[in-house]
């Protein structure tokens, strides 16, 4: 790759004037703390134009349209590729980017990896960050075929990136890429766009498309060659050669003009200034060839201590409660208790790193983010590497508590990488080992890790020291939450902060002084003023008391903002019930013996309460919720359930319409799943997988009349089908013969919990009268499917009856991950029957949240989604109804009622408005009725009437 070397052969006239003018680069990223008596001045090491690339990246946002046709194989992206086009990307400061070729201009299967090169252009490596097709990309042109490609929340440091467009086995065609700063993108979950997760989709699309497998294997012993990531080491400083040749940096007094200093450092402290006066400066970069234009002029001001007030206090009312926030002051000293989340503001300057690039700062992740992560690429080897916390006054302590979030996820557990947490005190160079992590095992989500620190002198530094065989064999270490706290203070630095108190009309609330920037009052009365305070304190004097900044207050008062309802059940005859659960959203209450009920703190507006139990119908009404002191009242009256009769069919006559049914009890609806009342977890894979489950009705035949499907938080499929097989002979092979297409399309995307969808299939007349039938949704390359997914406790007796696919054979779930607890589990979905239920039948009714657990990656399967929901602008079809709250199943109940006490079948006609009109009463399963005129829709139910004595 020589693209600086083929111009020079191509313009040799031009050449020398090139290399006689280069472009002086400027410093970057200047900045100015004020101190007391100096000014703090801090900036970044130049970065060149265009470098290796194409076309510079000139503007935020950017959009360019291009073609790769024609310019050359330059960077070798992954696996098969051809002609590409180079973006080049100078990051000043760490930066979250989106870029994406999703765009009607668009015309061919793409690519899109990052890249870093040499000075001269001859040693390209790779971030990590690549992707081949875009599932995010649903509207794209159809001459693409495939999604164009996409990188989303990509967080890059400082330096200079190159931006590869290329094409898919070498195609060419037209596009138009488009470069963003990446915008409310932050979450609890990591926006993974490694290779490591890309590359296995593309063997999928690889083995799609017949290539062959040994083809596949060079191309993937390529891309997972650790050495493709590993950054080139160079012991020159790290300025584009095209900048000049460095000779140091200048700084200069905006004022005058004045030069203040010269250094090749990258800050100078500005000294022996006066307290309360502004000082302004800007620096240039000087070289051999010459000096660079000058900076951005910053300013700052040095100041003495005073007592800084909690800034920004606000209230949020609540039902009797006011909770108070507020922002920190600006504190630079240090001292214990120390706490460092890593957000802006903070003291996240003062931590260092030393030994390579690895550790980064991360502002898409932690427990919340940011975080400092140690990441994988670029892929170093016998590496050594550190991350500082800074050095920490203790005063006269001894012993300290070191605590800290920690999140691992690796690639390969080889045994063979460390992650050690160390210390060192007082005038001691030594380092001393905490606590030493192993790349062997399980990798864990974020967990709080705490340790007490002992025989300590004066201070006390911790450093995060990663050291092992490779990078590449890890995927990530997270560091969240950082602090050096202790019980024992018997002194502090004079002026430490020590954290807060606050204050209810001019009467402290707290006990002690805590350091959390948000407080709850509770007790309050509601709808009464009260004026609430923050002060923040600091270490007094030896003897003397703390210092107290100036109280910032804020008036509000507590509202009404839920309502409760409360009631009583009773039977039809007035005696109270007990045992009834009465619920609404998340609140519930279950009535005694005198069958009274309260849900609390209900959302303002309509409510829908239900109450149930067993042996009685389930009654629903929609409550009005008022937020006032007096609760809303909503009685109920639940009647006996008396077995009905199922099965009605009707049959069009000459200006009559003949009924029949089935006597009650004999059959009846009934639901089957093989989940427990808890969905932990979600399953995918964001291509063409398939998920089916495998259900054996209790007797037959049975009818297939309706199916529930659950989604957890993260499903992004918007263009899924769900189909049904019959196996008469329940082989146990899966899946067999032609599919019954129940849904063509369906958006099952499920956003941020868990989503539950019912569908009405009774039309579809799907009979099972013998074997299995197969519940089967297929992700048809529309997204993450995300189906919930039951993991705990593991079931195997149900390992049988989930099955998947990725477009070829069918296997169960275990045998496809060989078992893993993070995917192996019972699919979230249930089928609805008319027939004859089984003794002991039962369904649970389910609840999911966001997953919490591990990220599992086995072959195409995941627990986790890198693929951002995208809105679809489809509707469902009228047969499916997204539920509101989880859904209740039918679960057949046995009957102690008498057959001979039934009387007599009652026929009524219903009406567009669903008024029902009394027609016949037969003792027989059918009847014969008139409907006149002919042509028009006539709608019929059936009750029993049965003596109660």
């Amino acid at each position: 790759m020589i693209k600086k070397l083929t111009l020079l052969l191509v313009l040799s006239f031009f050449s020398v004037s090139l290399f006689a003018q280069p472009e002086l680069c400027p410093p970057v990223g200047l900045t100015v703390f004020g101190g007391n008596q100096e000014n703090i001045i801090a900036w970044a090491e130049p970065v060149g134009n265009i470098g290796c690339g194409d076309f510079p990246v000139n503007e935020l946002p950017f959009s360019h349209a291009s073609t790769n046709a024609g310019m050359g194989d330059d960077w070798l992206v992954q696996g098969s590729q051809g002609e590409d086009v180079a973006y080049t990307l100078n990051v000043g400061e760490a930066t979250t980017f989106d870029f994406t070729l999703c765009n009607d201009a668009t015309d061919y299967d793409t690519k899109l990896e990052i890249f870093t090169n040499d000075q001269d252009c001859i040693t390209p490596v790779s971030t990590g960050n690549y992707n081949d097709d875009d599932f995010n990309c649903t509207d794209f042109n159809p001459d693409a075929v495939y999604a164009p490609s996409g990188l989303w929340a990509v967080t890059l440091q400082p330096g200079q990136y190159y931006v590869v467009v290329d094409g898919y086995g070498g195609a060419t065609g037209n596009y138009e890429i488009s470069i963003s700063v990446t915008g409310g993108r932050n979450s609890d979950g990591y926006t993974n766009n490694s290779v490591k997760t890309a590359w296995p989709l593309e063997i999928e699309k690889m083995q799609n498309l017949g290539v062959p497998q040994n083809e596949i294997d060079v191309y993937t012993s390529i891309v997972m060659d650790p050495i493709r990531y590993t950054m080139q080491n160079t012991n020159t400083r790290d300025i584009p050669e095209e900048c000049g040749t460095f000779s140091t940096y200048r700084i200069y007094n905006a004022t005058d003009n004045s030069v203040i200093t010269e250094t090749t450092d990258f800050s100078y402290t500005h000294g022996d200034l006066t307290n309360g006066t502004e000082y302004c400066y800007y620096v240039t970069t000087v070289y051999d060839e010459g000096e660079s234009e000058v900076t951005d002029t910053e300013c700052g001001t040095p100041n003495t201590f005073d007592p800084l007030p909690p800034t920004n206090v606000y209230a949020e009312v609540w039902d009797e409660e006011v909770s108070v926030y507020w922002t920190a002051p600006e504190v630079t000293e240090l001292g214990v208790p120390y706490y460092e989340g890593f957000e802006e503001g903070g003291l996240l300057d003062l931590w260092l790193v030393d030994g390579g690039d690895n550790w980064v700062y991360d502002d898409a992740t932690g427990n919340p983010a940011p975080s400092m992560r140690f990441n994988w690429s670029p892929s170093v080897q016998d590496y050594d590497q550190s991350l500082y916390a800074p050095t920490i006054p203790i005063g006269e302590l001894t012993d300290v508590t070191v605590g800290f979030d920690f999140e691992f996820d690796n690639w390969s557990p080889t045994g063979a990488e460390f992650l050690s947490i160390e210390y060192k005190t007082g005038t001691d160079a030594t380092w001393n080992v905490i606590e030493l992590f192993e790349n062997s095992g399980e990798d864990f989500t974020f967990t709080n890790f705490s340790y007490d620190v002992t025989g300590l002198t004066d201070n006390i530094q911790i450093r995060f020291h990663c050291y092992g065989a490779t990078s590449f064999d890890l995927n990530w270490y997270l560091i969240d939450n950082f602090s050096v706290t202790s019980d024992g203070r018997t002194s502090r630095n004079e002026y430490d902060f020590l954290g807060y108190n606050v204050y209810v009309d001019d009467v402290m609330d707290n006990e002690d002084i805590f350091d959390t920037t948000g407080y709850t009052f509770y007790g309050l009365d509601n709808e009464v003023s009260y004026t609430f305070g923050v002060a923040a304190i600091y270490e007094g004097a030896a003897g003397e008391d703390n210092y107290q900044s100036e109280m910032i207050t804020v008036d509000a008062q507590p509202v009404y903002v839920f309502g409760d309802v409360i009631g009583t059940i009773t039977d039809p005859n007035g005696a109270t019930l007990d045992s009834v659960i009465v619920s609404s959203g998340g609140a519930s209450d279950t009535t005694g013996t005198d069958g009274a009920f309260t849900l609390w703190n209900l959302d303002v507006g309509t409510n829908s309460v239900t109450a149930r139990r067993s042996g009685f119908y389930t009654s629903n009404e929609d409550v009005e919720v008022l937020a006032q002191a007096d609760p809303t009242v909503q009685d109920f009256v639940l009647s006996p359930d008396m077995p009905s009769p199922v099965g009605l069919n009707a049959t069009a006559l000459d200006e009559q319409v003949y009924l029949q049914w089935r006597t009650p009890g004999g059959q009846t609806l009934y639901d089957m799943a093989y989940y427990d009342d808890e969905l932990e977890a979600q399953i995918g894979c964001g291509g063409q997988c398939q998920f089916g489950v495998r259900f054996t009705p209790p007797n037959y035949p049975a009818m297939l009349n309706g199916l529930v499907l659950s989604f957890m938080g993260g499903a992004s499929s918007v263009g899924a089908a769900v189909d049904v097989y019959l196996d008469p002979d329940g082989l146990l092979m899966g899946p067999i013969g032609e599919p019954i297409n129940l849904v063509p399309s369906a958006d099952f995307s499920a956003p941020a919990e868990l989503i539950q969808f019912e569908f009405d299939v009774s039309g579809v007349g799907v009979e099972v009268t013998s074997g299995d039938i197969y519940i089967v949704v297929n992700e048809n390359n529309s997204g993450f499917m995300g189906i919930a997914n039951d993991v705990e406790p593991q079931s195997p007796e149900y390992y049988d009856r989930n099955w998947v696919s990725t477009g070829a054979e069918w296997a169960t779930i275990f045998d496809v991950v060989a078992g893993d607890p993070g995917l192996t589990g019972d699919f979230g979905i249930l089928a609805q029957f008319m027939g004859a239920p089984g003794r002991g039948q039962y369904t649970m009714t389910a609840t999911g949240d966001v997953i919490e657990d591990r990220p599992v990656s086995i072959g195409q399967f995941a627990n986790y989604s890198d693929i951002a929901l995208t809105e679809s602008e489809s509707e469902n079809p009228d047969f499916i109804t997204q539920l509101d709250e989880p859904y209740v199943p039918l679960n057949p109940s046995p009957s102690n009622v008498d057959r001979d006490d039934l009387i007599e079948y009652r026929v009524y006609e219903v009406d567009t408005d669903g008024l029902e009109t009394f027609v016949v009463a037969t003792e027989d399963t059918f009847a014969t009725v008139t409907a006149s005129p002919n042509y028009l829709e006539y709608c019929y139910n059936i009750s029993a009437y049965w003596a109660t004595d």
